[in-house]
């Protein structure tokens, strides 16, 4: 019984001289440390394309379909939505849809939306970008 209690002791010990020596070693995608003779290299594992969420944006409540979608596309915690911004209720149409473009190098997205609408013509005369990131402009 004896050598048992000195057994367990000794694995109590031991344990807890490895956790008063254990740390938190956080790493970016890319980065690389050397814990004695391991190299622990941090990979990036998130998916090359966005997500993308699509939800009815305009609904006819009387023929009960939609009419136009939203599309939402996020990249870890990046976020950029798609949506008609120039709708016409006469004839049903959207002008104008926001666009969303996913650059996996910069780990951004850009935003097209249009600035300058014509409505007599019904044409985004003018256009603008929007440089969506986690990083800022």
């Amino acid at each position: 019984m004896r050598l048992i209690s000195l057994f367990l002791l000794f694995l109590g010990c031991t344990f807890f001289a490895i956790t008063i020596h254990a740390g938190e070693v956080v790493l970016t995608p890319g980065e690389s440390i050397r814990l004695g003779e391991t190299d622990v290299v941090c990979r990036d594992n998130a998916p090359a394309e966005p997500i993308r969420l699509n939800e009815c944006q305009i609904w006819d409540a009387y023929e009960k379909r939609c009419l136009h979608e939203r599309s939402t596309y996020s990249m870890g915690n990046l976020v950029c939505v798609e949506e008609c911004q120039h709708w016409d209720d006469y004839s049903k149409t959207c002008f104008f849809s926001t666009t969303c473009t996913y650059y996996p190098s910069q780990a951004a997205f850009v935003r097209t939306i249009c600035s300058k609408f014509d409505q007599y013509n019904k044409k985004c005369q003018e256009s603008t970008e929007e440089k969506l990131s986690l990083l800022g402009p």
